[in-house]
């Protein structure tokens, strides 16, 4: 399921991504509820799903005004979705928080797992 979010960025968050644009809340879209049947995990399904739904952000992100899509993940997935190139959010996470919350900046090019380019 993908719907509509918007997040606080920190200030180093908001300077990496929004190019000194200011906005208290940034639109998002959100993958919610993803999760793989057990028959079929560690088939690529997954993958396939969240780069699915990274294309389709990207397809719309000027019709929306949304320059990055997040999740909450469970905390066994968090590994997974970092190797996807997903990001802590700092402002929403703390220990006592169940799913971290991540993000992924759309308007940087990824490779095919989903990762950004690392900075030369």
């Amino acid at each position: 399921t993908l719907c509509n979010d918007a997040v606080k960025l920190s200030l180093e968050e908001r300077e990496a991504i929004l190019d000194g644009i200011r906005l208290k809340d940034v639109p998002a879209i959100k993958i919610a509820r993803l999760a793989v049947d057990k028959n079929y995990q560690f088939a690529g399904v997954g993958k396939y799903m969240i780069l699915r739904a990274l294309i389709m952000a990207k397809d719309i992100k000027n019709s929306i005004g949304i320059r990055i899509v997040t999740v909450e993940a469970k905390k066994d997935s968090v590994d997974y979705y970092t190797r996807m190139g997903f990001r802590s959010l700092e402002q929403y996470n703390s220990k006592k928080r169940e799913h971290p919350y991540l993000y992924i900046d759309i308007m940087t090019p990824h490779d095919t797992e989903g990762r950004a380019p690392s900075p030369s």
